[in-house]
């Protein structure tokens, strides 16, 4: 835990993101699996040992008071680490059950770090692999090994050999531990199922039918009538914790919205693309391609409403996009297309037959200078992007495009 820790900490500045769901997801969360079953394992199991210790102390009550105290719980605890861990069959050999308790909780623990690596690759992460590598190692250096000389109730501890209690029967200990063992194996397998596999499954099958049917012809102008609407809101409800289903459904209503729908009936589409997006980012609140997905949704819709209060709430979901992951230059080059956009409607929707603007000059102002900031930050972070990131830097042509939309924000500006 110590290792995680520190290692978590150490390379937090390393890692040249702010993201702060990416910090978590790749180095907090394995590392809060891996102790949350480790202690779960430590008290099932110190529950087995204690138990089966309790019905043997009853036939041991002449035992000197000192190996009384050797046993108590504090002392048991300090036989933990490390020397519990290199050496489990000298705690088992004194019938404390201790290195053993500790030698199946890292191995379960170490197990679950890696069925989480499964779902969120947090060993790409080289603070996570650091630490896997450590519970691997500590895992094979503590793996029980025979008694010496093959003789029941004698242990070592590197060349000294300790004879074991017989008043505390192992086969007893075994058969608690391994009770105890398969009681919060067939307990996790059941929530697994029921909370997680089950849903999936369901969602999986919902997801393929709706796939299906949205390469189909379209049957109605109306997406409250259109099948692929149906079955993708079907696999939404399968599986309440997973956005893929809100997702597609959102890029698929745009998609359409912009492909096969006459503009009189487009904005019904891209309302119902919009609401998606959302569902999606309610399942998943800090993922950013979902906000950027809500961004361009939001995009087709306030270009083609032109209001400029739908392009003053697109350019609120990019603002919290970058708040999400400020150092991507993509995401300000998008935050600074909306804001040149609710520049661009504001000044059109109001000029004047004599060419002149009704709007406020300072709320032009603001959508103007918006632009401009985001896009020269947008330059800014792509110029300083590490030298292992080089091949992600802007080609010259995209510095260019940045250059064109920063030279329309400016002429965009309200003359003083």
């Amino acid at each position: 835990m110590g290792l995680g820790l520190v290692i978590f900490t150490v390379r937090l500045p390393l890692l040249d993101s702010e993201n702060v769901w990416f910090l978590i997801d790749r180095t907090a969360l394995p590392c809060l699996i891996w102790i949350s079953v480790f202690l779960l394992f430590m008290g099932v199991f110190h529950r087995g040992w204690s138990v089966s210790e309790r019905r043997a102390s009853a036939s041991a009550a002449s035992e000197p008071r000192a190996s009384a105290r050797a046993d108590a719980p504090a002392v048991r605890m300090l036989r933990f680490a490390p020397a519990g861990v290199l050496a489990p069959d000298a705690s088992a050999g004194d019938g404390s059950g201790n290195g053993m308790t500790l030698h199946v909780a890292v191995g379960a623990a170490l197990v679950a770090f890696l069925a989480q690596e499964s779902i969120n690759f947090g060993l790409f992460v080289p603070g996570a692999g650091v630490t896997v590598a450590a519970l691997a190692a500590l895992f094979i250096a503590g793996k029980p090994q025979a008694s010496a000389a093959g003789k029941p109730g004698v242990s070592t501890v590197g060349d000294a050999r300790t004879p074991a209690r017989a008043d505390r029967p192992p086969a007893r200990k075994l058969r608690s531990a391994r009770g105890n063992l398969a009681a919060v194996a067939a307990s996790a397998a059941l929530i697994v199922a029921i909370a997680v596999a089950w849903p999936a499954i369901r969602a999986s099958s919902a997801l393929k039918e709706a796939r299906a049917q949205a390469h189909r012809p379209l049957e109605s102008h109306d997406p409250a009538h259109a099948p692929a609407v149906f079955a993708y809101e079907r696999a939404a409800a399968a599986d309440p914790l997973d956005a893929t289903a809100c997702e597609e459904l959102a890029q698929w209503l745009a998609s359409v919205a912009q492909t096969a729908i006459p503009p009189t009936a487009r904005a019904a589409w891209l309302d119902a693309a919009v609401a998606a997006a959302r569902s999606a980012i309610a399942r998943d609140p800090y993922s950013v391609e979902l906000h950027r997905l809500l961004v361009g949704v939001q995009q087709l819709k306030a270009r083609h409403s032109g209001s400029p209060e739908d392009f003053t709430r697109t350019l609120a979901s990019a603002i919290r996009a970058t708040e999400l992951y400020p150092t991507d230059p993509d995401a300000w080059i998008l935050r600074g297309r909306c804001a040149l956009d609710a520049a661009t409607a504001l000044a059109t929707r109001a000029r004047l037959p004599d060419g002149s603007t009704s709007s406020s000059p300072e709320e032009l102002e603001r959508f103007t200078a918006a632009a401009v900031e985001s896009l020269e930050r947008a330059l800014s972070l792509d110029a300083q992007r590490p030298a292992w990131e080089e091949l992600r830097r802007f080609s010259p042509t995209q510095r260019e495009q940045v250059g064109d939309l920063l030279q329309q924000a400016r002429a965009l500006r309200p003359t003083p």
